[in-house]
Formats: C-alpha cells, sequence, structure tokens
C-alpha cells in the first residue's frame, strides 16, 4: 500500500511568494512521501531451507540429465557437466588463470558474470582468492580450452547466509570457459 500525501498550496493570486519557510515544508513532505512507499525490494523474502534447496537441486539435475547432459560429480559433492574438454596442465596453487563465466541459480536468474570485466576475462590466482570451496574444486578440473557448468550446493558456495545476489540454501551455477593459464613457474 502507497501512501501519497496531498498538498495544497493556497497562492496568494496577487503576488506569487515563496519563503524559504514554505519551499523547506514542501521538500519535507516529499521526503515523507517517498519515505512511506513501499518498495519492492520491501516485500517479505521466503525463508528457505536446506530442504527446499536439496529439492530445487534435485529438479535440477533431473532436468539436465532428462536433456542427454552427463552430470558427475566430484568427492567434495560438486557436480559439474563438461561441454568441452580442454588441453594441458591444470592449475595449481599460484597460476594466474583466465575465466569467462555467467553465474546464475537455478531458476536460470544471474548474479555475476564477467562481461562487467575488463576483456570479459577474469584474471585470478588459483587458490589465492578468497573463493567458495565448491567453486575452487571445480576450477581444478579446468585445463585451457574447457566450458563447463560447475554446479554448487550452497554448502560449498555462500551457505546458510547467501549473499546480496544468492539467497540463503541456495545452488549457483558457474558457465565458465577457462581462456589461459600462465603456470607460476612460467611467470
Amino acid at each position: 500500500m502507497k501512501f501519497v500525501p496531498f498538498v495544497l498550496i493556497i497562492i496568494n493570486h496577487e503576488e506569487m511568494k515563496f519563503t524559504n519557510r514554505h519551499i523547506i515544508s514542501i521538500i519535507l513532505l516529499l521526503l515523507i512521501a517517498f519515505s512511506c512507499t513501499k518498495d519492492k525490494d520491501d516485500e517479505p523474502v521466503e525463508d528457505r531451507t536446506f530442504k527446499m534447496e536439496l529439492q530445487e537441486l534435485e529438479a535440477f539435475i533431473k532436468e539436465l540429465e532428462a536433456t542427454g547432459l552427463d552430470v558427475e560429480t566430484t568427492d567434495l559433492g560438486v557436480y559439474y557437466v563438461m561441454y568441452e574438454e580442454g588441453t594441458g596442465p591444470f592449475p595449481s596453487a599460484g597460476d594466474t588463470c583466465y575465466l569467462e563465466y555467467l553465474a546464475f541459480h537455478p531458476d536460470g536468474t544471474e548474479f555475476d558474470a564477467t562481461r562487467d570485466y575488463a576483456n570479459d576475462v577474469w584474471e585470478f590466482i588459483y587458490l589465492y582468492q578468497d573463493l567458495p570451496t565448491g567453486l575452487n574444486d571445480g576450477l581444478a578440473l579446468m585445463n585451457e580450452g574447457t566450458f563447463m557448468d560447475i554446479i554448487i550446493p550452497s554448502h560449498l558456495a555462500f551457505g546458510s547466509e547467501g549473499t546480496k545476489q544468492v539467497p540463503p540454501y541456495t545452488t549457483v551455477i558457474y558457465r565458465s570457459t577457462m581462456h589461459e593459464i600462465k603456470f607460476i613457474e612460467e611467470q
């Protein structure tokens, strides 16, 4: 429900004078009016649970498999779909990686992407960045040229707290391409 105040200003027909007091009063009334309107972000958010996430994740994996994709799982519990295998060695701690990605929720809502970075690629030092455990686990499978989805359950991503862009107990997917790896011994 919106609260919209109506301001009636009676103007003397002979003179149109607004004092500083009038102007301040009008500004205050407008500020009150806008602060009382309900914002979309003020809507109550459904409390998410681990059980809800598991149901969504199971449905998401089944949907992928129903389209003929092969969904694999790491020992840690990260799911992944390998679209294109790369070549060469895999990254080690300290290697500089050049990754392109699109990050989204199972419902398709995007929350991050490298198109916001210079050259549409994220340059980072493998295992020296503060990344979710599940993302590091998936990145370990990527050598140069790899194109894959890394599907990370919340307990290996942003957990029960979530982030501004990721609700609590939400699986996240990183559709990723490893463009290049500069190995630490070559730098």
